[in-house]
């Protein structure tokens, strides 16, 4: 699932209240990762969560496509997810997400898929 972060990412530069710089290095060091790291997957949870609420239209997070067939990163990214699906089991959220979007898709009929995969498998056992 690494082809969202393939391309260079742009980098950002915040200024928090010490209070808050300090509260998040201490959450950082507890989660063994770095504060940037920390930060930075806070800002792509709200951003992710106001696209999907719809404060934030999906195609302001579209990149310029650079060819028009599927990438090969994303090619290996969707085997994989369905080869879990046929094993019964799926990857966790995040990689949803970042599959989706690179298939352009709402992530939620991924994640409703591997809702109904565990649904299925959890009473095809019974």
């Amino acid at each position: 699932m690494e082809n969202f972060m393939a391309n260079k990412n742009p980098r950002v530069t915040i200024t928090l209240p010490s209070g808050v710089n300090r509260a998040l290095e201490w959450w950082a060091e507890q989660q063994g990762d770095r504060a940037s790291s920390l930060a930075a997957s806070f800002v792509e949870t709200a951003i992710r969560e106001a696209v999907t609420s719809g404060l934030i239209p999906m195609s302001v997070m579209r990149e310029e496509p650079s060819e028009s067939a599927i990438a090969t990163d994303t090619k290996n990214d969707l085997e994989e997810f369905l080869k879990l699906l046929a094993a019964g089991d799926c990857p966790d959220d995040g990689k949803l997400i970042l599959l989706a979007h690179a298939l352009d898709i709402d992530a939620e009929i991924l994640i409703d898929l591997c809702n109904q995969v565990d649904r299925e498998g959890s009473t095809n056992g019974v």
